[in-house]
């Protein structure tokens, strides 16, 4: 057992933000915290929070927490004694003597990694043998030089039998080999037997597992992978990544292919930001990975079938993410390592920047062309809104479904009605006759929920800094459209909480908390530009309110109301519109003593 004061000791030599930094993790410094897209949850806005000189983070969003340890058990999923070891190691700190012979995890986990190095090198072996020359003149015919096949470790199971002979004269046993995905369990044959072998590579460039195409008059899938180790699982992990790593943290944008020798082909070009999903589209769990290194994602796709499924089908992670993303999509019967190689890299460069498809283009061109091909537009639309769905931002969902408008030639208002009524699960699609214009409200009410929220978060992180009782006599519960808000801002008038009160209550409202997490020091909080945010609140209140009343007239109006009734609505919105002007030419005034 490791003592506490050496697991102390140890925490208290580490930079948490470098170990992070590490893993690809970018942050940006505010004030004392470290901010970062959080590791753990997919995310549009940085929640994660580091206090480098206390060592721990916190996620605002999921609500991750905890230390270096915590951060290499949950993110790396390594053992306690295997991230002291990994902490130990950075520390130069010896901690041999703290741990029992036979119980280092770490240990399994090697020994995998060196079975598979292992297995590398006898593929590698053979294809430089004469067994392999026929191989080798394939991949030589697919433009690929000796230099590059050995950067990538190429290799060639030429029999069923041999590599399991071989491992096991290494000292490995051939139900180990089994478990480990090399064999089949079946007379212990190699389940790559026949195949041009690629080597898979997780993030820090150990072997974990192979691919496989297969070779010659060889029968079964053309393309197959390992099964699935507590090492290796087939949806975490992109073909080239390790190869790739230093592009994306240099270009911040990633090329994502289709297969291994797209990968190799481009990487030889110059072109070394692609990497490949190990199936068909890419996966949340690749996408999280690819969103800490870069903020651009090119999906580069065949034209056929398979490829446009697999374009839709990423797109739909990715459009949850908050990189941008375009589509290209190849001439058919052309692959990217083809292209690159009969074009030249420049040429292909420029292709991609000609051909980039924004994800809505493309996906509508999919639903409407291939996916719904035979049905009427109406189903084309609700299909739309399906995927727009996925896009988390309200603010976001309305440009969407407002480009949506544009490129159909509809009316986006009531296309953004109609949208909302999908969300809300009442799919029906309304005639001409039935056209009502609810789009103001609509984005009163997403904005209106923005100044509550910035309002709220504001009151709980300094509430030494804001007079509540003063705030009173100017918001009232009332003027929350957010019915939790509303309770919330009560809640606070009434008992003055701490702030720890305050934030165990609000847990549960991801946009509120991501509000909290946005850096602001104490010292900017001064008289003026509190006053300011109240007044800006109240504002849009107050427009808000005439708004409404001048609805409720123009209604009267046309339904040929009560003369009392339209005089005491006039009434009304006169009041409004001056109350309004009263609260401009005050924010005017404030907002120069905030910004002078």
């Amino acid at each position: 057992m490791i003592p506490d004061h050496i697991k102390d000791r140890i925490l208290s030599k580490v930079s948490l933000v470098d170990i992070m930094e590490r893993e690809g993790i970018q942050f940006s410094k505010r004030g004392r915290q470290y901010m970062a897209l959080c590791p753990f949850h997919k995310e549009r806005t940085p929640s994660f929070s580091v206090n480098n000189e206390e060592g721990v983070y916190y996620c605002f969003g999921c609500h991750a927490k905890g230390n270096a340890i915590t951060f290499l058990r949950e993110y790396k999923h390594l053992s306690f004694v295997e991230a002291m070891e990994y902490l130990a190691k950075l520390t130069n700190e010896d901690i041999t003597a703290y741990l029992s012979s036979g119980t280092k995890a770490e240990d399994k986990r090697q020994d995998y990694i060196a079975f598979y190095q292992q297995a590398v090198e006898f593929y590698a072996g053979n294809l430089w043998s004469q067994k392999g020359e026929k191989v080798r003149e394939y991949l030589l015919s697919r433009g690929l030089t000796e230099e590059t096949i050995k950067k990538f470790r190429l290799g060639y199971s030429s029999g069923p039998l041999e590599i399991g002979e071989y491992l096991h004269s290494r000292g490995f046993a051939y139900a180990q080999m089994v478990k480990w995905g090399l064999l089949a369990s079946y007379e212990h044959r190699d389940r790559f037997a026949g195949r041009i072998v690629f080597p898979i590579y997780d993030r820090e460039g150990h072997p974990i597992a192979f691919g496989g195409r297969i070779f010659g008059t060889e029968e079964g899938a053309k393309y197959l992978n390992s099964p699935e180790t507590p090492w290796f699982k087939k949806s975490d992990v992109l073909y080239g990544f390790f190869h790739a790593k230093d592009t994306l943290v240099r270009e911040k944008r990633a090329i994502i292919v289709e297969g291994y020798m797209d990968v190799i082909g481009l990487h030889q070009a110059g072109i070394t930001s692609a990497v490949a999903p190990l199936g068909t589209a890419l996966t949340e769990t690749q996408l999280q990975l690819l969103q800490r290194y870069v903020d651009k994602i090119i999906l580069l796709f065949d034209g056929d079938s398979a490829g446009l499924q697999a374009a839709s089908r990423s797109l739909d992670a990715l459009i949850e993410t908050n990189m941008e993303s375009r589509v290209v999509i190849l001439p058919q019967n052309m692959d990217p390592d083809e292209m690159v190689l009969e074009k030249g890299p420049d040429v292909f460069l420029q292709f991609l920047e000609n051909h980039a498809m924004k994800p809505l283009e493309f996906k509508w061109m999919y639903i409407r062309e291939h996916q719904l091909k035979d049905q009427p537009q109406n189903k084309h639309i609700e299909e739309m809104f399906q995927f727009l769905a996925k896009i988390p931002q309200p603010v976001g969902q309305y440009d969407a479904v407002t480009s949506l408008a544009a490129l159909v030639n509809l009316n986006p208002n009531l296309l953004y009605e109609d949208f909302r009524r999908y969300v809300h699960q009442r799919r029906k699609f309304r005639t001409p006759l039935e056209q009502k214009d609810t789009l103001t409200a609509l984005q009163q009410e997403t904005v209106a929920e923005e100044y509550e929220r910035t309002l709220l978060a504001m009151l709980i992180k300094f509430p030494d800094k804001t007079a509540l009782d003063m705030i009173e006599t100017i918001i009232t519960p009332e003027m929350f459209i957010n019915e939790r808000y509303r309770a919330w801002f009560s809640y606070l008038l009434e008992h003055k909480p701490t702030i720890a009160m305050m934030y165990e209550k609000v847990t549960e409202d991801d946009a509120l908390c991501k509000k909290l997490a946005e850096p602001m020091e104490e010292n900017e909080i001064t008289s003026e530009r509190l006053m300011e945010l109240i007044y800006t609140f109240y504002a849009y209140y107050v427009k808000r309110k005439s708004q409404e009343c001048t609805l409720r007239l123009q209604e009267a109006q046309k339904q040929q109301a009560d003369a009392s009734l339209l005089k005491a609505l006039y009434t009304q919105k006169t009041h409004l519109e001056e109350e309004l002007q009263k609260v401009k030419q005050i924010l005017d005034e404030l907002h120069q003593q905030v910004w002078q």
